[in-house]
């Protein structure tokens, strides 16, 4: 962006351009890195040893620059750390003007940062049973490499239905959508919630375990992503960010209240008992002790 200040009451005379120069201070970093043949300075289409700047394009109160380097590691075998001084300076109609490196220029460095963030999976582990995945929990860090990293930005979670799945309402090979809180045929990557201090990640759905089928397998997959752009690729089996499980929820658990246990009855006109919250059906069976026989809800034993 850019303003033109009124100072003593003085009337602006409007900007008429703005050029940005790019110069590669790459061997001022720490660790330094090698300055190609001394070619410094961003022309438009390359790059040269003495100054030079581009023209941006004005609008209303802001400006632009789309001829800029599409290569900024310029060969370097390990490029993370590289620096670059973008500078801007104004002209206005009445000829005042900024004047490149420092006389009335704005400048900003940006360094350079090509390594993904990696990411890993805690909960669930990979290859056991889990009895929900209302909660998934992992860590994320972005990787110091020469001194530069540009953090993590955020994490996202995928969570597949194998493909190899066969009981009925299983949707193998969807994908949970958080949003939607459904299975969907194409891949979604779910935001996650990341504390940078301490570096954990979560994941919670309300409402996917519901929607989990027993004895299936689940795959889960977790992608960083840093403030530079970069991504964690998509983890292969057995990497951290990789987690195969299968859902096989609690046991049902029923208990009998009446009749009482070792009491003598003369009259049971109802049996009647309890169950926790993930039973779904209860069966009973009346087995005479002596005979072996069980009452099939008629007139007697057979």
């Amino acid at each position: 962006t850019f303003n033109e200040p009124v100072i003593n009451g003085l009337v602006p005379s409007g900007l008429t351009l703005v050029r940005v120069q790019i110069e590669d201070v790459s061997d001022l970093a720490a660790p330094a890195h090698v300055i190609p043949g001394g070619l410094r300075f961003w022309t438009g289409s390359g790059w040269q040893g003495t100054q030079a700047s581009t023209t941006a394009v004005l609008y209303t109160s802001s400006w632009a620059v789309s001829n800029l380097p599409t290569d900024w590691v310029r060969g370097d075998a390990s490029p993370n750390g590289r620096q670059y001084a973008v500078r801007a300076l104004s002209v206005d109609l009445a000829g005042n003007t900024g004047v490149f490196p420092n006389y009335v220029t704005a400048r900003a460095t940006i360094t350079f940062d090509g390594t993904p963030p990696t990411s890993s999976i805690v909960t669930p582990p990979d290859g056991l049973d889990t009895t929900s995945l209302a909660t998934i929990t992992g860590q994320a860090v972005d990787p110091i490499v020469n001194a530069s990293s540009a953090d993590v930005r955020a994490v996202y979670v995928s969570v597949l239905s194998d493909p190899g799945n066969t009981a009925p309402n299983s949707f193998p090979g969807w994908y949970w959508n958080a949003q939607s809180n459904s299975w969907v045929p194409s891949v979604v990557w779910n935001a996650t919630t990341f504390a940078p201090v301490g570096g954990e990640w979560t994941f919670n759905s309300a409402t996917i375990t519901a929607n989990l089928t027993v004895g299936s397998f689940y795959i889960i997959n977790s992608s960083a992503a840093d403030r530079a752009g970069n991504a964690s690729p998509l983890p292969a089996p057995g990497a951290p960010a990789y987690s195969r499980v299968r859902f096989l929820p609690p046991p049902s658990v029923t208990a009998i209240s009446a009749p009482s246990s070792l009491q003598f009855y003369n009259y049971l006109p109802s049996f009647a008992g309890t169950a926790n919250g993930v039973t779904s059906s209860v069966e009973v069976q009346l087995k005479r002790a002596d005979t072996g026989q069980c009452w099939g809800g008629g007139a007697g034993f057979g």
